[in-house]
């Protein structure tokens, strides 16, 4: 039991390590005049400003959900269609809010809105009944990223 919780959290934190930039800056004009406001605001942040969010954005532009046109709203809510920060994130949950997509029970149910055939698999396994008893366990983001995602 020790063991697998360990090799969890190993592969977890190597994930984070490995997807995660250690440098982003996004300072660029690629994106002003993108329609999605979440995108021309969330590129316009820098690490000085943000590292995390700077870090996040950087991870999101080089993954395969960017070039799917799959954007911060799709997965955490908020409205795109409006320019100012604290109107367009009024509807965003804290992940730690049961209500919130990105909760760890709900993570499954939010990745499988485009990912199906991945979401009904997982839903037969240890991990999902785990999580779905427990709100602990393994999450689809726990081994493969949530942003810029790897197997």
């Amino acid at each position: 039991m020790d063991r697998t919780i360990f090799t969890v959290g190993v592969i977890f934190w190597f994930n984070i390590l490995i997807n995660f930039p250690a440098i982003a800056v996004n300072n660029s004009n690629e994106f002003a005049s993108h329609p999605n406001q979440c995108i021309r605001c969330h590129s316009q942040i820098t690490e000085e400003r943000d590292k995390v969010l700077a870090g996040a954005f950087k991870e999101w532009q080089s993954s395969g959900h960017s070039k799917n046109g799959i954007f911060c709203n799709d997965c955490h809510g908020g409205n795109p269609e409006i320019s100012e920060a604290n109107e367009a994130h009024s509807m965003i949950k804290k992940t730690k809010d049961p209500a919130s997509p990105l909760y760890s029970k709900n993570i499954p149910q939010t990745c499988g809105q485009c990912h199906k055939p991945q979401y009904e698999y997982f839903r037969q396994s240890f991990h999902y009944q785990k999580l779905e008893k427990s709100d602990i366990g393994p999450t689809c983001v726990t081994c493969h990223g949530s942003r810029k995602n790897s197997v």
